[in-house]
């Protein structure tokens, strides 16, 4: 989307108006996130870095519908994004025809160039962190054939000595599709299943 309509005409405009070095930092940070192809395995640091960008955005967006409400509510809208999929913040920045897409104002700009920048920075202080803990991260994408995916960054134990503490080569990173519908249940692991039924 931010390669979509007007958009990169308002983040070239953007960029222009910020300071010298804040302007090199927010266009390496554009630079770099435009690259991330979702068709292809995720790194940690960019699965990481799309996480705290959404979470930022979140927060910004219903700044001013939140700061009304009782803290309760406000509490458990965010404990209610943060530990299940968001479908409100997908379809409004993953989808073209949302409303958030309609203009491609440089105030618009400016808030995708400052979320950007922020969160990339607070996923550069994380990594070392998140280095050691255990991952998994789930993305939804409408334009794939399986819009549900999983990407796993580390071991299914926390056991050094068990055989599945290594993710094999090629594991980390890599989507694998969740299928939901029975069309796609057959696309991914075709027709010939086990079905185990509890005995009578």
């Amino acid at each position: 989307m931010l390669s979509a309509a007007d958009m990169p005409a308002a983040l070239k405009q953007a960029l222009q108006q910020l300071p010298n070095q804040q302007r090199t930092s927010a266009q390496q940070a554009l630079s770099k996130f435009l690259a991330i192809n979702p068709q292809h395995s995720l790194s940690k640091e960019n699965a990481t870095w799309l996480e705290h960008f959404l979470a930022q955005m979140q927060t910004q967006l219903f700044k001013q519908e939140l700061q009304d409400l009782p803290i309760s509510m406000q509490q458990a809208f965010a404990l209610h994004n943060r530990h299940s999929y968001p479908a409100w913040l997908d379809h409004l920045l993953g989808r073209e025809d949302s409303p958030f897409w309609q203009t491609a104002s440089v105030a618009k700009a400016q808030l995708l160039l400052e979320n950007l920048l922020s969160s990339s920075q607070a996923t550069s202080q994380q990594m070392p962190e998140a280095q050691l803990l255990t991952s998994q991260t789930m993305l939804v994408d409408f334009s794939r054939t399986t819009p549900l995916s999983a990407a796993s960054f580390s071991s299914q134990t926390d056991n050094p000595n068990s055989v599945y503490y290594s993710l094999n080569n090629g594991i980390a990173g890599k989507l694998f599709p969740l299928p939901v519908s029975n069309k796609e249940i057959n696309a991914v692991y075709g027709k010939q299943r086990l079905t185990l039924l509890p005995a009578p």
